[in-house]
This record gives C-alpha cells, structure tokens and sequence, in this order.
C-alpha cells in the first residue's frame, strides 16, 4: 500500500514539476504550495476556534493531498526550504490537533 501511494504521488509529482529538461511553468507549483499553505492556516484557525466554518470531504482531501505533494515533491524536486516550511507547518498542525484532543 505504501508504494502504491508512493507511486502516485510520485506521479501526481512529476505531472506538476516536470523534469529537469521539461520544466513545467511556476504556476503550477506555486498553486499547489498555496493550497496546502492556505489549507494548513485554515484548518489551524477552524481548529483553534478562530473559525467556524465545516468544509467537504472533497476539499479537505485535496488540500491534504497538496500538503503531501509539497512535503515529498518539494524536498525531491523543488526547494528544499518550502519543504521545511512544510514539515513545520504540519508539525504545529499535528501538535494542536494532539493537544485539543487531549493525546499530547
């Protein structure tokens, strides 16, 4: 199961950043970092109170699935800082969460 998702989002991947020889445009990358970025902030205030506000499933999922695109992709692919900026990103986000559930 873990390759399999490996194997997609190594996919999903080189589908928005290309290759070395075939860059694909800024654009892309950069949406994907603002959704997840964006995503992250949100869940964060919805989850701390700031918020109240109940999103899909779907748009939940795919803002997850841009966060995992940027913690792995960015870190292969693309700039090792966002990637850093992202781990934590998610690591406050996993703290809050732990600590509103009373697990941490």
């Amino acid at each position: 199961m873990v390759e399999i998702i490996e194997l997609f989002i190594a996919a999903v991947s080189f589908a928005i950043y290309g290759t070395d020889e075939r860059p694909r445009h800024p654009f892309w990358r950069n949406a994907v970092r603002t959704v997840a970025f964006t995503g992250a902030i949100i869940f964060l205030a919805s989850l701390l109170g700031w918020l109240n506000i109940i999103f899909p499933m779907a748009l939940t999922l795919f803002w997850c699935l841009c966060g995992l695109i940027v913690l792995c992709a960015e870190y292969e692919i693309g700039s090792k800082n966002v990637a850093y900026a992202a781990l934590g990103t998610f690591a406050i986000l996993l703290i809050t969460l732990l600590t509103k559930a009373g697990l941490f």
